[in-house]
């Protein structure tokens, strides 16, 4: 069982309107930047978190990837790789779960624009 100061008891974090209670003062998606175009013809865009203190592995936290409101990946690793990711804007979250499941943390919600070339229109700007 990992020891939880008071402080960190008292901590109370709001996400769009959500609180969680919890040991993680700050989680945030550093890449991509908000409002980022990715150019990539494959759909391909990696995804870096931070998490503040680092994540509890040995008490079971994972960090839950959501894109578009669904998670897309998990994991106790901060780098995430995401691949055939249609064209548009996509808005993403990282949530940290305890390892039954419950969220713990969540980072604000951080959109990008998916920029693929069409073969239908070669010359044309997504």
């Amino acid at each position: 069982m990992r020891a939880i100061s008071l402080a960190a008891l008292a901590c109370v974090v709001m996400v769009a309107g959500v609180a969680y209670a919890g040991a993680y003062d700050a989680v945030r998606i550093v890449a991509p930047n908000e409002d980022e175009t990715v150019h990539d013809n494959n759909g391909n865009v990696a995804v870096v978190v931070r998490v503040s203190p680092p994540l509890d592995v040995e008490a079971g936290d994972r960090i839950v990837l959501l894109m578009d409101g669904s998670a897309v990946a998990s994991g106790r690793d901060a780098r995430f790789d995401l691949k055939g990711v249609d064209r548009g804007t996509h808005v993403l979250q990282a949530q940290v779960t305890a390892a039954g499941g419950s969220v713990l943390a969540a980072s604000p919600q951080v959109s990008f624009h998916m920029w693929r070339a069409s073969r239908l229109s070669p010359g044309r700007k997504d």
